[in-house]
């Protein structure tokens, strides 16, 4: 379980995900203010810049099942597992543009270093730092399957038809499964950049040992040809 549900009062309630995103549902602006500094003061390097995301959500007790719309949710009662999955959705759409907007800026970054590779032939990238890269991309990818769970079923679907339909309608709406596809597609590409790149470095490394054991060989040859001579 990568979330954990707080109950505020009455139809109102919190979700903090192990991810990053903190989901508020029914809770006034002071109350999100004061929760949020709390979380913070216990974080060792909180993220300076945030990123949020609004969706109303309507009860209607009338209603015999959710309804899901472009700009709400209308439910027949508000309960914890509704509170659930609407926050996980819009918490996990939330995370995942962050990780897009990353991830858009690497791909700008190599677009720079492929530029200075037509038209100087030279590689301008420290191999550490395209080490690093290859890090960060997997990182983000085992972070959008495991703690995301972006590829994973909540158990509160199991036993709930009402809540699994829910839970399909919200991700269609916000294009989780689309949107994870072209993450994906985003990573493999830069993946394979950085295999090229570390493919160039390795090639320029061996011309350098090459290039070194010929000068060792040469050395030797001169130091045998002297002590011939002498």
């Amino acid at each position: 379980r990568n979330s954990t549900v707080y109950r505020l009062g009455e139809k109102q309630y919190v979700v903090i995900f192990s991810f990053g995103v903190v989901a508020f549902l029914g809770a006034t602006a002071a109350e999100e203010k004061l929760i949020l500094r709390l979380i913070r003061s216990a974080l060792v390097d909180p993220e300076e810049k945030g990123w949020s995301d609004t969706y109303l959500v309507d009860v209607d007790p009338a209603l015999n099942e959710a309804v899901v719309e472009f700009e709400r949710v209308r439910i027949p009662d508000l309960t914890m597992d509704h509170a659930d999955l609407i926050c996980r959705v819009l918490a996990q759409s939330v995370a995942m543009s962050q990780f897009d907007i990353g991830i858009d800026e690497k791909v700008q970054q190599f677009q720079s270093i492929h530029e200075g590779l037509r038209t100087s032939g030279r590689l301008r990238m420290r191999p550490r730092d395209i080490l690093r890269m290859i890090g960060e991309n997997h990182t983000i990818l085992r972070v959008v399957i495991a703690d995301l769970s972006i590829l994973n079923v909540p158990q509160v679907t199991w036993q709930s038809p009402q809540l699994e339909q829910l839970w399909l309608d919200l991700r269609e709406l916000f294009d989780l499964t689309e949107r994870f596809e072209r993450l994906e597609f985003k990573v493999g590409y830069l993946r394979e950049t950085t295999d090229q790149l570390l493919s160039i470095v390795q090639a320029r490394r061996m011309e350098i040992m090459e290039f070194a054991i010929v000068i060792f060989f040469v050395i030797d040859l001169i130091i045998l040809a002297l002590e011939l001579l002498q």
